[in-house]
């Protein structure tokens, strides 16, 4: 049997709720629509014109007008090993660290990192063999820089935050015929922005990064 309805029709007698009831095949079960035991006052949602794309949600306007929408908060992006974050209502991710790294606040509305964990006292707490050619210095760890063959650049890293440390040892005690450049690479040295030139027989210092007006300064020499 077929019904057609010309105008509104309301569900619901006396102070029994309205609900709303579609039978299956059968009519053994059905699915439902019911109101909330309490309204405040008359409101009616219109539906969407077309269907939607797959996985879009209905979403309301706030005035009755009722729309599909990608749900932009609903699935994790990212990859594997990375740590979600809540980027302004939408997922961000941060890169997984290395072993032994630990993520690290860098301030207010700037995305946290994983960086080398400081040692008691925000020292040095792992060095590395010695080192023959150029490379990229890691914050938390000491280098003895080995000249005897040639000068060699040292490279700060690109990213630091207050208290980060890079230690530097004159390995074989050449940095005075063949030098080892401290290169800056983008942070100040001592307040300069300039690189470090080591020319020191047997130098060994440790660079605390203190700020971006100072960058990084020397603790010890």
């Amino acid at each position: 049997m077929k019904t057609t309805f010309t105008g509104p029709v309301r569900v619901g007698k006396g102070k029994v709720k309205g609900e709303l009831r579609l039978g299956d095949a059968d009519n053994t079960h059905y699915v439902g629509f019911a109101s909330p035991a309490t309204v405040t006052s008359n409101l009616v949602w219109n539906l969407p014109a077309t269907d939607g794309s797959a996985n879009q949600i209905l979403k309301t306007d706030g005035s009755g007008n009722l729309g599909w929408a990608t749900d932009s908060t609903g699935s994790v992006g990212g990859t594997n090993g990375q740590v979600q974050f809540n980027n302004s209502g939408a997922f961000g991710g941060i890169a997984e660290g290395t072993s032994g790294q630990v993520l690290t606040s860098n301030g207010s509305g700037t995305s946290a990192t994983f960086q080398d964990a400081p040692g008691a006292g925000g020292s040095v707490h792992e060095w590395s063999a010695a080192k023959t050619a150029d490379f990229t210095a890691t914050i938390g760890k000491g280098f003895p820089v080995n000249t005897t063959s040639g000068a060699v650049i040292v490279t700060l890293p690109a990213s630091a935050a207050l208290g980060n440390e890079v230690a530097i040892i004159d390995y074989a005690g050449t940095a005075a015929t063949n030098n080892i450049t401290v290169n800056r690479n983008g942070h100040k040295i001592q307040g300069a922005a300039s690189n470090l030139v080591v020319s020191t027989d047997r130098a060994a210092f440790t660079l605390v990064y203190i700020d971006a007006t100072q960058g990084w300064l020397l603790r010890e020499v």
